[in-house]
């Protein structure tokens, strides 16, 4: 092997690699319609039937839920907001009725700190209120 194909093979590594992440992150549906998986839809919610906000969540993207260790010794929830304004832990999402919601965003880590501080470590669940 020369010395070009040993920079190179790396490289190449790293692009399919970086490429399939992003595959990833917006699937295509089996219809072409390409998934936000950020991002559960009024349509998403009605075809289902779900009664509140949190039956939604757990049926479409249970991983939301997930609790998950954020390095720092204090325990901390996934914190929900409705149209910007914080209601608390994910059980808030049980009080926010269906009728209500116009799309529910889950908001990563890293931006919901940048956004709103060191205590939204494990994201952020946004629901967009019909107005």
């Amino acid at each position: 092997m020369s010395g070009g194909e040993n920079v190179l093979r790396p490289l190449l590594l790293g692009l399919v690699m970086l490429s399939s992440g992003v595959a990833c992150s917006a699937r295509q549906a089996g219809n072409g319609v390409r998934v936000d998986r950020t991002m559960i839809t009024v349509d998403q919610i009605q075809e289902r039937g779900y009664r509140n906000a949190y039956e939604a969540v757990e049926g479409l993207r249970a991983t939301w839920l997930k609790e998950r260790p954020d390095g720092l010794t204090i325990q901390r929830e996934i914190q929900v907001y409705l149209d910007n304004s914080r209601l608390g832990g994910v059980q808030m999402l049980r009080q926010v009725t269906t009728s209500q919601i116009a799309s529910i965003r889950f908001i990563d880590a890293a931006t919901a700190m940048n956004r709103w501080g060191v205590d939204h470590s494990l994201g952020v669940i946004m629901v967009m209120s019909k107005k």
